[in-house]
Formats: structure tokens, C-alpha cells, sequence
């Protein structure tokens, strides 16, 4: 029990703290990551989104990793000689001394928060998708391509769903309120959403979501689906043209505020109600046609490479300093 009190303290110490700092940092440095290229504050917002989980688990691998690799011999641990052993320590081979009370209410809060926001995040999320399935199950499908289809409602709708299968959906009143050229835009732009995977990015993103403080991981998750757009509205420009794209973008949004009722899932929808319409329409019209999107292949090798070698170097100074930092906290509540 003391060993998984403990290591829920670093997981939560890690992952709390890593949250609450790169909350905070995206919210008083915004205005420098809008002057990136969308394409690399989606990234670096994305990589915050996953940093809290990840440095948690991390921090439980590399806690336990020591006395893990001396138990199948591959390694000695410093915890093996008991007269050094006097503070609280992360190990598999001494017997747990006693558990904190207050540290394992903290633990058990912060698990009950996590687990209540994952469960939060899947019901919305199967509800949307409930929905949606309800009004395509009553509408008559039109192919219009692969993946592609067309269905009747008097709600503009124009979405991609589908975390595994990705399918573009796009209604009729949509297609009447965009016009020919307009409808291809439309679908070019979602088509990007398909390119990039965003359908499973923003599913685990939401989940990604609830480890983080509540209002600064919002305001980061909405950016980074602000930047999914931009950069699918690029991609969109180059298969068609950028004005074409903008009065899209344009035609729908005064098609949704006709409607009568919102359409479903409107988070993933072309055009959704919180988008920043004009920021996508200026940058759309200042757009050059000619932006190659380069370096995603060296962008990942050169985060795997380097989050590796920081692994590795700092395997054995941060078991260290997570043992005191635990030993630390049983010391002042015990």
C-alpha cells in the first residue's frame, strides 16, 4: 500500500505540477505562440496537452526502474544497504513502512478528479456521437466520394466523424447554402482533417484534457483545435483557392446562425460556433498558395531522440530525488 501511495504522489506531483505549469505558460505566452506558423503552435499546444500524463508516468518508470533492473539483474540499488535506508523510498524489494493518511487522500482525491473528468469526456463524446448516428439513421446517404457522403436535413452540417474510420458527412442544407465551388472547399478542408487524423487527435486530446487544471487546460485544448483549423483551411486553399475557402467559411457560419437548431457535434463541424471566423478569413486571403508544410518527419525523430536521452541520462539523479521529495512530504505529515 506505502509503495502505491507513493508512487501516486509522484504521479501526481509530476503531472499536477507539469499542468499547472504549462497551463500557466500558455496563458501569458499566447500572443508569442500566435506568432508562429499554425502548423507548430498546433504542435507545441499538442505537446502540452500530452506532457502532464506523460512526465507522470515517466516519473513512476524511472521511480521504480533502479530497483526494477536489480531484480532481474541487470543492476544494483543503493536502497539494498537498509543502514542508509532511513527515508521514505519507491522500491520493490523493502517491506512498505507506514502510509500517510494525508498523502493518500491526496492521491486518492486527485484519482477521483482524473477518473471523473475521463468519464465526463467519454459520455459527452458518446452522446455526440448518438446523436449524429440518430439523424444519419433517419436520412437518405449520397456517396459523393470515398469516405464522402451527403444526407437531408435542414441543419448545415459539414464533419468529420470517426476515430478509427474517418467519414465526412455534409447535409443538404449545407450544400445549398455553399454552392457548387464553395461545397468542394468545404469538403477539401475536411478531407485535411482526415489527412492529419484530427478525429483520433481530438479524442485523445479530450481525454488528455482531464489531467490538466480545469480552466487552463480548456483555453489550451481550444487553441490547439483553433490551430487544426487553420491548418486545414491551408490545406483546403491549396486543393482549391483561399478566397474560395473564406466565402465558405463565411457562407456557413450566416447558414448556422439561420438555422433553427444548432447542428450535432458543432466541435468538429467546418465552421463551429466558438471558431475565430475572422482570424481564419484574414489569414485565408493573406495566405501564400506556395507554403510547403516541411520537417514533420525531423520534428518527431528530434523529440523521440532527445526525450530518450533525457530519460537515460536522468534515470538514476531523478529515482534520487523523487525518493526525498517523497520522504520530504511523509516527514512533515506523519
Amino acid at each position: 500500500m506505502r509503495l502505491l501511495v507513493d508512487l501516486g504522489v509522484v504521479f501526481f506531483a509530476l503531472c499536477g505540477g507539469s499542468a499547472a505549469g504549462v497551463g500557466l505558460a500558455h496563458h501569458f505566452a499566447g500572443g508569442t505562440l500566435d506568432r508562429l506558423a499554425p502548423r507548430w503552435r498546433a504542435r507545441l499546444r499538442f505537446a502540452g496537452l500530452t506532457a502532464p500524463p506523460l512526465l507522470g508516468l515517466l516519473g513512476v518508470c524511472l521511480a521504480i526502474l533502479p530497483s526494477a533492473l536489480h531484480l532481474v539483474g541487470l543492476g544494483g540499488d543503493h536502497c539494498l544497504n537498509e543502514n542508509e535506508h532511513s527515508h521514505a523510498h519507491l522500491c520493490l524489494l523493502h517491506a512498505p513502512g507506514g502510509v500517510s493518511f494525508f498523502l493518500t487522500a491526496v492521491v486518492v482525491a486527485f484519482a477521483a478528479l482524473v477518473l471523473t473528468r475521463l468519464t465526463v469526456a467519454l459520455v459527452v463524446g458518446w452522446q455526440a456521437r448518438r446523436i449524429f448516428a440518430s439523424v444519419l439513421a433517419t436520412s437518405t446517404l449520397r456517396q459523393m466520394g470515398k469516405a464522402q457522403f451527403a444526407f437531408e436535413s435542414d441543419v448545415p452540417v459539414c464533419v468529420t466523424t470517426g476515430v478509427f474510420r474517418p467519414t465526412i458527412y455534409i447535409s443538404s442544407a449545407a450544400i445549398n447554402a455553399l454552392g457548387p465551388e464553395c461545397v468542394e472547399a468545404a469538403l477539401a478542408h475536411e478531407r485535411g482533417h482526415v489527412r492529419r487524423h484530427d478525429t483520433r487527435a481530438r479524442f485523445v486530446g479530450s481525454l488528455l484534457e482531464a489531467f490538466h487544471v480545469p480552466m487552463l487546460g480548456r483555453e489550451l485544448a481550444h487553441h490547439w483545435h483553433e490551430d487544426s483549423e487553420f491548418l486545414c483551411d491551408q490545406y483546403a486553399a491549396k486543393l482549391t483557392d483561399s478566397t474560395t475557402v473564406a466565402e465558405a467559411l463565411v457562407r456557413f457560419r450566416r447558414a448556422m446562425h439561420e438555422a433553427v437548431a444548432a447542428p450535432a457535434l458543432t466541435e468538429a463541424c467546418l465552421c463551429a460556433s466558438d471558431s475565430s471566423l475572422n482570424a481564419r478569413v484574414r489569414v485565408l486571403l493573406a495566405h501564400d498558395n506556395a507554403e510547403e508544410e516541411t520537417g514533420s518527419v525531423a520534428f518527431a525523430l528530434g523529440t523521440l531522440l532527445l526525450t530518450a536521452s533525457l530519460a537515460f541520462q536522468a534515470r538514476h539523479l531523478l529515482h534520487h530525488s523523487l525518493e526525498s521529495f517523497v520522504g520530504f512530504l511523509a516527514a512533515l505529515t506523519n
